[in-house]
């Protein structure tokens, strides 16, 4: 997991290469193809304890639920948007949403 200098990534799903954009990778299972955040050791859906494959998911999804948050710890800026996605590959990631907060203020 390369990343430019003075960049971590703050989830070990996340990819950060240097030249390029950043991206969410999954695991996905060589023997059923189901995809998941996270190393694993075995399947989730068919016991396969392996291989898996690393791929790059997909940027945008289905909106599932979000929440506004105007209330945070200290040095968190509000308000954000707190959110759950549903991936086409057939997970939902937990995020914040960027660049729409601004519109309820």
């Amino acid at each position: 997991m390369s990343a430019a200098p003075g960049r971590r990534p703050i989830v070990p799903f996340l990819r950060l290469p240097p030249d390029g954009e950043p991206y969410l990778a999954g695991q996905r299972c060589t023997a059923c193809r189901a995809v998941f955040l996270g190393r694993r050791l075995a399947c989730g859906r068919c016991t396969a304890r392996g291989p898996f494959e690393e791929i790059r998911l997909s940027r945008s999804g289905t909106l599932w639920v979000y929440s506004i948050v105007h209330q945070s710890s200290p040095g968190v800026p509000v308000p954000y948007v707190a959110a759950i996605v549903d991936l086409p590959e057939g997970l939902s990631v937990r995020c914040n949403l960027i660049d729409v907060a601004r519109r309820w203020r």
